[in-house]
């Protein structure tokens, strides 16, 4: 550190390398993230059930106005129905990011059809309604109605929404690119170490202080605010009414964070590592120097 130039140059280098090493953390963290984690996720927090729940709770509300009752609906749908819709969705969703068409999905359930023809038929026949073109009609779109209901409570990572709004589209791109932006990030890390090496070729004790200062404060800047968000809580104040969605985005936002967080205390332990290696050097190059001049 006696040489100015070789201070500055190394003072520059390292805080372009510690923006390095943190987008090396979030483009690894964001890419851990595919369509089987969070199927994983989904089996794990048990959001079919909470879907079966919510959907009961739906169509009982809706009884008033629909005048047909929930069980017409909730007895031919059950958790492993619901949990291949939702695995369905998922899919879709990542399908799209990655520049797939992806497969087509029947969501078609013969008894759930029937239970509301059924109840058409025995209502219609009940007020003495003729079963005409009109009666086909309102038949058909109360089944289609079920299954949009079904399938938009079933989309716990909102895919289909963000779809519709182009959001997916914008970020398939960005996605795709993912493993070249990683192995950028990482080449650009280790060029930035490589000049850093370079420019202290004379000292090489000073680029173990360096690279653990970047290390150290790259590692800081990425755990601090993940221990912060993890430890109050806070995407626990999510005001998301439906709790499949709720769980779904809390339980991944967790997730990431907690993944974000790993990569950057390691960064801090090596950081520290490094100055303790620096330290050694330091306290035995002194010693060398000391015995020389007696």
């Amino acid at each position: 550190m006696k040489r100015p130039a070789a201070y500055v140059g190394s003072f520059i280098i390292s805080i372009l390398l510690v923006f390095a090493l943190i987008a090396s953390f979030l483009a690894i963290t964001v890419n851990s993230v595919n369509a089987d984690k969070l199927v994983a996720a989904a089996d794990d927090k048990g959001l079919a059930s909470m879907v079966e729940n919510e959907l009961e709770r739906y169509f009982n509300e809706r009884k008033n106005t629909t005048g047909i009752p929930a069980n017409v609906y909730m007895d031919s749908i059950d958790e492993e129905y619901l949990s291949n819709i939702i695995q369905f969705k998922i899919n879709s969703g990542f399908s799209i990011l990655s520049g797939d068409v992806g497969d087509e999905f029947d969501m078609s359930n013969i008894e759930l059809e029937n239970n509301i023809s059924e109840f058409f038929s025995e209502y219609a026949e009940s007020i003495g309604y003729e079963k005409d073109n009109n009666y086909d009609v309102k038949l058909m779109t109360a089944q289609k109605s079920a299954y949009t209901i079904i399938e938009e409570y079933c989309d716990v990572y909102k895919f289909g929404a963000m779809e519709r709004h182009g959001v997916l589209k914008k970020a398939a791109p960005l996605y795709q690119k993912l493993s070249l932006i990683i192995a950028l990030c990482i080449i650009a890390s280790a060029a930035l170490a490589i000049i850093l090496f370079v420019i202290n070729i004379k000292e090489i004790k000073n680029l173990a202080y360096w690279i653990g200062t970047s290390a150290v404060v790259s590692g800081a800047m990425g755990a601090i605010p993940c221990i912060y968000l993890l430890a109050s809580d806070y995407f626990s104040a999510f005001t998301i009414k439906q709790p499949q969605i709720f769980t779904a985005y809390t339980t991944l936002m967790k997730d990431l964070t907690s993944k974000f967080m790993t990569f950057s205390i390691a960064s801090v332990i090596i950081g520290i590592v490094l100055f303790i290696v620096c330290a050694i050097m330091s306290k035995f190059i002194r010693k060398s120097e000391s015995q020389t001049e007696s």
